[in-house]
């Protein structure tokens, strides 16, 4: 567990990017958070920290990618009600700059996955609209397809109109800009983490054509894909 310590001066580090992989992380740490599953979210992040062991990532970028995840989920599932968690950027970072081994990285890791799974779960069983809960989940599990809120609505049992304005009342944003936010800041993730070219990004957010997402994207951000991914 020794491969973060930072007094180790000739220890050879990879000069590989880990965070190429922070959005596959992010989302397999977010569906299995969504889905409460502990065991499994358990063994992914074993998955993760395995990887970082092998490859030898230098301790700093460990550390910025871990802040990464945190923040990036924190955010996500904040979106869920505007739910306040216990979480603090600055000691998580704190915390994260005096890690001292791979071991003591997984362990932070863990205490910090494990609260935003425990807002999950409050939310789950206190929300007097468990509908929009529901569809909130059903919308962050398949940004890779196309989502309507006539197929949302009658998978909740609801009437499409009395589902959109119940939305609208709980969360005071109209279901397509909530789905269409969410595949933007998705995108965005994909852009600046990613080496996907635009045409695999339109087809992993469920778009029907890579013209149609260029043509969204531009409007909702303000610039184009590729010039957002070579911004300075």
């Amino acid at each position: 567990g020794s491969i973060l310590k930072l007094d180790a001066l000739d220890y050879h580090y990879s000069e590989e990017d880990l965070f190429i992989h922070h959005v596959e992380a992010t989302e397999h740490f977010q569906q299995l958070i969504m889905k409460e599953d502990v065991e499994n979210l358990k063994r992914k992040l074993a998955y993760w920290i395995a990887l970082i062991r092998e490859t030898r990532y230098k301790p700093q970028v460990v550390r910025e990618w871990g802040l990464k995840i945190l923040l990036d989920l924190r955010m996500k599932i904040r979106s869920l009600q505007y739910f306040e968690t216990r979480f603090s950027e600055e000691v998580v970072h704190q915390n994260l700059f005096w890690v001292e081994s791979l071991d003591h990285f997984q362990d932070m890791m863990w205490t910090q996955l494990a609260d935003l799974l425990h807002v999950v779960q409050y939310i789950n069983t206190s929300s007097k609209r468990r509908e929009i809960i529901e569809a909130q989940r059903y919308v962050m599990e398949h940004l890779h397809e196309k989502i309507s809120m006539s197929e949302v609505a009658q998978r909740l049992h609801l009437n499409a109109s009395y589902f959109s304005r119940l939305f609208k009342k709980e969360t005071n944003e109209n279901f397509v800009d909530y789905v269409l936010r969410l595949k933007m800041e998705r995108a965005c993730e994909y852009l600046d983490h990613s080496d996907y070219s635009i045409e695999q990004i339109s087809d992993r957010l469920g778009f029907d054509s890579k013209s149609y997402f260029i043509r969204t994207f531009r409007r909702e951000i303000g610039m184009l894909p590729t010039a957002y991914r070579h911004k300075t």
